[in-house]
């Protein structure tokens, strides 16, 4: 079985143009749901793999929080 699909990206929302580069945010990324392990500069789940401390951003629920960890 392969994995979900990620959503369709909106522009201006979920990445925006840095040059000739496309950088995801972290709204996307969340949406996403997981990590892909390229060190994303926006990652949500820096942390899980590398001991960086996590981004938490205040307001967006990720997969796997509940009220009761808040």
């Amino acid at each position: 079985m392969s994995a979900p699909k990620p959503p369709k990206p909106v522009p201006g929302v979920d990445f925006y143009m840095e040059g000739d580069r496309l950088v995801f945010t972290s709204v996307y990324l969340l949406k996403r749901g997981y990590c892909c392990n390229s060190g994303c500069r926006h990652c949500p789940y820096r942390g899980q793999a590398t001991g960086v401390p996590p981004l938490v951003i205040r307001g967006v629920d990720r997969p796997g929080d509940d009220d009761e960890s808040r």
